[in-house]
């Protein structure tokens, strides 16, 4: 039955495929759409909205707002990785998303909780700027 827990179809057979074979990207549900359709299967829209959602609260996806508009892109969750231990880099130019990882963000994290009691959620934070190739 895989990773659903309810009715599984071919749409989100399809959907969890191209998410699992993009593993190493974030993706917007446009650009979901629009990998399935190179693949010449035609899923709408809101299928697509539908079946990340239920990801989502399955833990199979992970969910992301990378700009200022608050789009929300999705990534594939393996197993093995811990997406709880790093944040995110978000190119303001070409939109590039990268994971970051490093003992000052951990650190910044404990003073946070120290001082404020506030417990930092460093998986949904994102810092802007712009990346080494649009930086040049």
């Amino acid at each position: 039955m895989g990773p659903f827990k309810e009715r599984t179809t071919k749409q989100k057979c399809c959907i969890l495929n191209c998410l699992k074979n993009n593993a190493e990207k974030h993706l917007t549900v446009e650009n979901i759409c629009s990998l399935l359709e190179g693949e010449g299967f035609g899923v709408g829209t809101a299928t697509v909205y539908r079946c990340v959602k239920t990801l989502v609260k399955e833990g199979v996806l992970k969910k992301y707002k990378v700009d200022s508009s608050n789009r929300a892109c999705y990534q594939y969750i393996n197993k093995s990785q811990n997406c709880d231990e790093h944040c995110h880099l978000v190119c303001l130019n070409c939109e590039k998303v990268l994971h970051f990882e490093s003992k000052d963000i951990k650190k910044l994290q404990d003073v946070i909780k120290e001082k404020e009691g506030f417990l930092l959620d460093i998986s949904g934070t994102s810092f802007y700027g712009l990346c080494s190739s649009c930086n040049k």
